[in-house]
């Protein structure tokens, strides 16, 4: 094997690792940015729920003057 061969294999092995990094990497926050949405939109669903029942209960405003 040549000189040349030799460093293009090396040059090749280094990128690949690079590569390999920054797929992991991005994998990573990928998945936790996936999650925190999922999470996010679990909590506007429940949301909605707690708050009705956490509210007294509706008037429309007007008195009842048929006594």
């Amino acid at each position: 094997m040549t000189l040349t061969q030799k460093i293009i294999l090396i040059a090749l092995l280094v990128v690949g690792g690079l590569a390999l990094i920054v797929g992991f990497t991005l994998m990573h926050y990928i998945g936790g940015f996936l999650r925190t949405v999922e999470e996010e939109k679990a909590q506007e669903e429940e949301a909605p729920r707690q708050s009705e029942d956490s509210l007294p209960p509706k008037s429309d405003g007007k008195t009842n003057t048929n006594t």
